[in-house]
């Protein structure tokens, strides 16, 4: 299997990691019978820690420990710059998006496309 696919799985992983006890502790306030109630809370949390982590440093955390590199950010337009981030990570909402890195010869995914960013190993 690519080592890339593997890298930017576990990435991906690590920061699902990164934002597990941030969400335990949301459930913690609350009843346990109101624990259905909060998925939409994940996704915001998730949605929040991806738009952060990306307008501020570039990369997530999951990236930076896998030496991975988000490239082609707008760096010097603000509006345009948010625009991307905010396409960026509202495509990964879409169900099948994982899956679609499979289909494109370098590796690209559809929120990658969409927002004319690349994901690349930053050795």
């Amino acid at each position: 299997m690519n080592k890339y696919l593997v890298r930017r799985f576990f990435a991906f992983y690590i920061d699902g990691l990164i934002l597990f006890p941030i969400n335990m502790g949301i459930i913690a306030m609350f009843k346990p019978e109101h624990i259905t109630y909060f998925m939409p809370v994940f996704w915001i949390m998730g949605f929040i820690y991806l738009v952060v982590c990306e307008y501020f440093w570039n990369i997530t955390l999951g990236k930076k420990i896998l030496k991975l590199k988000i490239i082609g950010y707008e760096r010097g337009n603000k509006k345009k710059l948010i625009k991307q981030i905010l396409i960026r990570n509202l495509v990964k909402f879409i169900p099948l998006d994982p899956f679609s890195i499979f289909l494109y010869n370098d590796y690209q995914m559809w929120h990658d496309m969409v927002s004319k960013t690349k994901v690349i190993d930053n050795y």
